[in-house]
């Protein structure tokens, strides 16, 4: 072999593993794009009016069901660890805060209920699978419970009893 074809081959060598690069990358920000929309959709439907959150829904779940899964856990794990935050922080509130946050907790539910009618066993769309084996429920439940600390399962524990409470209080049936 002379001199320039093995030049040549290095050249194109260094230019496939830059090619793959490129394209690597390409998907990588295509994902990031995706994901960052899918912020912008979950934050555009909290302020949508409540006849144009059917439609919106399914604009979040269809760009949702185009990211790759391992980027949907990593958005959920950040959604779980945001609710975690928000529910040590109620644990923390004095007890007229603790009250204030549970009444606008319970008057959102009821305009949503009054907007929205019954409530739907398959809220937000997302059916529930309830033929799963006993194994798989452990499985699940055991998994959950990694994924979550002891003084967040204590603040949720704390912030279900005094929901329960509070809605008793304001003469509302139990949920």
């Amino acid at each position: 072999m002379n001199e320039t074809h093995v030049r040549y081959s290095h050249y194109a060598a260094i230019c496939v593993v830059l090619l793959l690069l490129l394209i690597g990358i390409f998907f990588r920000l295509r994902a990031e794009w995706r994901m960052r929309h899918v912020r912008e959709l979950q934050q555009a439907l909290r302020n949508t009016p409540p006849e144009q959150r059917p439609a919106k829904f399914q604009e979040l779940r269809a760009t949702m069901q185009s990211i790759p899964q391992r980027d949907r856990e990593r958005m959920m794990a950040d959604g779980r660890k945001r609710f975690e935050q928000e529910m040590i922080r109620y644990s923390k509130l004095s007890k007229e805060e603790k009250q204030k946050y549970l009444d606008e907790r319970i008057d959102r539910s009821q305009r949503f209920r009054q907007q929205n009618g019954a409530p739907n066993p398959n809220f937000g769309g997302w059916p529930r699978n309830n033929n799963l084996s006993a194994e798989e429920r452990d499985r699940r439940r055991k998994q959950r419970l990694d994924q979550t600390s002891p003084e967040f399962r204590a603040a949720m524990d704390q912030f279900r009893k005094d929901m329960e409470a509070r809605r008793h209080q304001r003469g509302l049936p139990p949920r």
